[in-house]
């Protein structure tokens, strides 16, 4: 009998962050007050935030909160402090905080904004929201068992800053795409098909998000011409 293979498990964290030389203003009054443990504190934090799941954690109940002290090496005084230092300076989300008692340091995360794209995904927002530009093939908008107890993320269609950036045109109507023009431009690739998804999972469409789009397809190897495909000649110039 023969085992079906499974693949690697799906990843929703990160295993490692940047670690700039330059000391920032939250770390150095850390450092002042309690020494190596608050040195200590402060980068402990930021990696627990960084290999949590959706890199959000949660401290709604006594166990959630002293698995968290303990991996924070420090007592509760330091944790209560460094918080209060992080939200006066808006590196951790307020509102998260306030009303779900969950970890989410904003900035931290957008570091991370390359990785999940890569996985086909935006990062995640301060709700663990996302965008899944993969789905599962059973056609479900949902994804369970990431680290969030018995709850259930649901995929949600959020403007996605990996795609749709400051300075791009605005126009949310997608047939002012010129499609012909991205034929022309990208030979190896069915364009169409690449069109047909975008549209699906972007929010605001623009001819410089949807150029990112087409770039990311052709390094990804999705949507490929065949060779036949990409050499008819039409007349002036060979197209798709």
């Amino acid at each position: 009998m023969t085992k079906k293979k499974i693949g690697r498990p799906e990843s929703f964290n990160a295993e490692y962050f940047s670690h700039s030389v330059h000391e920032n203003d939250v770390l150095k009054v850390m450092m002042m007050k309690y020494k190596s443990e608050g040195f200590m504190a402060y980068y402990r934090l930021f990696e627990c935030v960084t290999k949590a799941d959706l890199h959000r954690i949660e401290l709604k109940n006594e166990v959630q909160k002293n698995i968290f002290i303990m991996n924070m090496g420090v007592n509760q005084e330091i944790i209560d402090f460094l918080f209060d230092l992080l939200l006066q300076t808006g590196l951790m989300n307020a509102e998260q905080w306030e009303k779900n008692q969950t970890i989410y340091l904003d900035k931290h995360v957008k570091q991370f904004k390359k990785l999940w794209y890569d996985r086909d995904k935006s990062i995640p927002d301060a709700d663990g929201k996302y965008n899944d530009w993969n789905p599962q093939k059973d056609g479900t908008n949902k994804v369970s068992d990431v680290g969030k107890g018995n709850s259930i993320v649901e995929y949600s269609i959020i403007e996605d800053n990996t795609i749709y950036e400051e300075g791009d045109s605005k126009d949310s109507n997608p047939s002012a795409i010129d499609i012909p023009y991205f034929k022309n431009k990208y030979t190896g690739l069915d364009v169409q098909k690449s069109f047909d998804k975008y549209i699906t999972y972007v929010k605001q469409p623009s001819k410089e998000s949807f150029e990112r789009w087409c770039l990311k397809d052709l390094n990804a190897g999705r949507n490929k011409k065949d060779e036949y495909e990409k050499n008819v000649y039409t007349g002036s110039k060979f197209n798709i």
